[in-house]
């Protein structure tokens, strides 16, 4: 029974997690009229930039902040420099985008060569919910689907 309980928790926090990418992408297409294939490397921008803040500083809140703005900033940047050109054709935006995709994932993986930053291993805890014990419930799991609500 536990391990049902277990398996229905990840499956709705993997499903939590794809909406909340699925939904900004529609967002952004729907709003902006952008179709941006580099989503998820904004994404993980900002995944880095929170691990990256959060390792020095020891501060969720300080980790969100900073990686709310660099993103916004990036993103910003990106539409007013680059993607405002393209304004009505889906193809070179979306070559655009890709190249900012492949950018940004270089960016990163020359940043982070160590093993002590990639990939990042994050510790299961020991009970997901008061009175049901899982080990492999992580606390990225919980953050993305109290997010995803």
């Amino acid at each position: 029974m536990i391990y049902l309980i277990t398996q229905t928790l990840n499956g709705l926090f993997s499903a939590a997690l794809l909406f909340l990418i699925a939904g900004g992408l529609t967002l952004v297409f729907g709003v902006m009229r952008i179709v941006n294939i580099a989503h998820g490397s904004f994404y993980m921008l900002g995944v880095y930039v929170a691990y990256t803040v959060m390792s020095r500083t020891h501060s969720l809140l300080l980790a969100t902040i900073g990686a709310v703005l660099v993103v916004a900033s990036i993103g910003f940047g990106v539409e007013r420099l680059f993607l405002r050109r393209f304004a009505s054709r889906p193809l070179p935006q979306m070559m655009m985008t890709m190249g900012f995709a492949l950018v940004f994932r270089d960016a990163i993986r020359s940043r982070c060569r160590t093993p002590r930053c990639w990939p990042v291993r994050w510790r299961p805890t020991t009970s997901c919910f008061p009175g049901i014990v899982c080990s492999s419930c992580s606390w990225p799991r919980w953050w993305a689907c109290c997010c995803g609500r």
